[in-house]
């Protein structure tokens, strides 16, 4: 018995530019990067 779905286009949400943003800013490696390169408050 699956306990889940298979994972495909019509049962996912799609994301705009601005969620995606928002996600990878949560990310601690994504945020360092940027302060080290001076970005991301442009970001």
């Amino acid at each position: 018995m699956l306990l889940f779905k298979d994972y495909n286009s019509h049962n996912t949400a799609r994301l705009d530019i601005e969620e995606i943003k928002k996600l990878l800013l949560k990310l601690d490696d994504i945020t360092k990067e940027l302060q080290d390169r001076s970005l991301y408050e442009g970001f």
